[in-house]
């Protein structure tokens, strides 16, 4: 069954009850990158739960959830009901507060699981995840596709994020007549509404990495940067993307993680940038294959190789909401 799938039809039972510990088993300490389509497959049922109460047996939190909605049922349909234990490292469970849980045949929750009653980024996150789950529940999608995350940085850039596995594609642009990354007053910074009070090294830290990548930074043309898993390999590669029918090549550049007295090389990023950039998002906006791939760099005498080093694919599905709120963010128009 390919990836993208529907992956059958299934009915939504009455409202059950779960039973978990406040945190999950440590093997679920594992690294949390994943593609929505591989967290629908792997778990037995998806829900969302609420913590009703807790209660401390034998040295571990006990935890009772009332099923708010169910988004993926077992086959034969179940009710939802279990109990895990507590040694400290997973998924914290609160009183009172809202999970979206992937659960496997024993009713513990897989390590895809997180709280909605978050703020600021993260809470971004899962809701659109929710939102697609939703949707491919009641037949408006046909895939279970990831998400693709409209995001404004603390520096004002408009950004439009997709992670694939721990590969990320990011598009961004800053909006016409934005003040020159060069000229920003780090003291009026705000994260998440709120300000952020960096310190004189952390002030020395920006200003160090615009001036590095003035000339990717500079003006407020469209970018598209694409990080592959492998990002820490000194070896630069030959990439491109393919969206449909169409490919683009992208351009290599060193990267560098920024740090208060001292720059680390961290590998390469690649890009697109200006028209190919403009063009690759236009494309985006038609549901379709993406396949993003990186060979090997040929020497000056050597002929390319045709296997592909590094690959990740993915689908753009369901994007023009986030896409028409990463453009309004970039021409100024209030959303």
């Amino acid at each position: 069954m390919s990836l993208f799938s529907r992956i059958g039809a299934f009915s939504i039972p009455v409202s059950a009850l779960l039973l978990f510990s406040a945190s999950v088993h440590a093997r679920t300490c594992e690294p949390r990158h994943f593609t929505l389509a591989d967290a629908y497959e792997e778990a037995d049922s998806i829900v969302v739960g609420i913590v009703t109460e807790c209660e401390r047996v034998g040295g571990t939190d006990r935890c009772a959830f009332a099923t708010l909605e169910v988004l993926k049922d077992s086959t034969p349909t179940r009710d939802y009901a279990g109990f895990a234990e507590s040694p400290g490292c997973g998924l914290g469970l609160y009183v009172g507060q809202q999970y979206l849980l992937f659960l496997n045949r024993d009713n513990e929750p897989l390590r895809y699981s997180e709280p909605l009653s978050i703020e600021g980024w993260a809470a971004t996150q899962v809701n659109e995840r929710l939102r697609i789950l939703r949707d491919f529940r009641n037949g408006v999608t046909a895939d279970v596709s990831g998400p693709w995350f409209f995001h404004k940085s603390f520096f004002g850039s408009c950004m439009l994020i997709h992670g694939v596995r721990g590969n990320q594609m990011e598009f961004t642009r800053r909006p016409e007549g934005a003040v020159p990354l060069e000229d920003l007053d780090w003291s009026q910074v705000t994260i998440d509404g709120r300000s952020a009070a960096f310190t004189p090294e952390q002030v020395r830290v920006f200003e160090r990495m615009v001036e590095d990548n003035r000339e990717v930074l500079q003006g407020n043309s469209q970018m598209l940067a694409v990080d592959f898993v492998e990002s820490q390999s000194e070896t630069p590669r030959d990439a491109s993307i393919k969206v449909g029918n169409r490919s683009w090549p992208l351009q290599q550049r060193e990267k560098k993680i920024y740090r208060v007295g001292e720059v680390i090389p961290a590998g390469f990023r690649y890009f697109a940038r200006g028209a190919d950039a403009e063009a690759i998002l236009a494309a985006l906006e038609t549901p379709a294959d993406v396949i993003v791939t990186a060979t090997a760099s040929a020497g000056k005498d050597a002929a390319p190789s045709p296997e592909p080093v590094l690959r990740f694919e993915t689908r753009s599905t369901n994007l023009a909401r986030v896409i028409g709120e990463y453009h309004a963010c970039y021409g100024g128009e209030q959303k």
